[in-house]
């Protein structure tokens, strides 16, 4: 896919309404800033995509991904952006994965790139039984369940908001908790969910019980 880097004839790419869920980077495309932007838009909205970071995952972005993705979006001086991103959908995850993407977003008034994305009702719901806004879901929400080396019987819940790895074990009969293990699981969970965005890393472990 090829978009316009003129002005004058922006270029609209339309694959909403499909059951696009993966994003794969067959040609190699390595995008970097020094290259020429794109000028358009991209409809993705109504796929069955669950993570906005399986976008830059699949395309290649990860690395300085805040940087290219404002360079992606062809950012000029009026902070109105000449290529625009629709995913508009209702299966997003809304957890700990995309945390980074909603953090820069709260951030920027003026993106609407998160527009009608809602988390799967599986996740969150209103009291009316609808589909929450993912803009409307507070940070410290957006966690995610560990299996990876969880004491047995025990939740473990990472929370990438104020860095911390909640251990719930009043299920688990344990006199003590395996730190070693808990904290090794948690470093690896965090390095996967910051894409490697981050070198410094914080050991910090909440404990407690249900």
């Amino acid at each position: 896919m090829v978009l316009s880097v003129y002005e004058s004839s922006p270029v609209y790419v339309y694959v909403s309404h499909n059951l696009i869920s993966t994003f794969t980077n067959k040609l190699q495309f390595n995008f970097q800033c020094g290259m020429k932007r794109p000028f358009g838009s991209l409809y993705l909205y109504y796929n069955q995509i669950v993570h906005i970071m399986d976008i830059l995952h699949g395309w290649n972005l990860t690395e300085s991904y805040v940087t290219k993705a404002i360079c992606l979006a062809n950012i000029r001086a009026n902070a109105h952006p000449l290529m625009k991103y629709y995913i508009e959908g209702f299966n997003y995850a809304c957890d700990c994965i995309d945390f980074p993407i909603f953090k820069l977003v709260r951030t920027m008034t003026k993106s609407s790139v998160s527009d009608g994305v809602y988390c799967t009702v599986s996740k969150f719901i209103t009291n009316l039984g609808q589909p929450v806004l993912a803009t409307s879901v507070p940070l410290k929400d957006f966690v995610c369940d560990l299996t990876d080396r969880c004491p047995p019987s025990c939740q473990c819940v990472y929370r990438p908001e104020n860095t911390t790895l909640h251990i719930y074990y009043s299920a688990a009969n344990l006199s003590s908790l395996p730190l070693r293990q808990v904290q090794t699981g948690f470093l690896e969970q965090q390095t996967t969910s910051t894409s490697g965005t981050s070198s410094v890393l914080r050991q910090h472990l909440n404990l407690g019980r249900q």
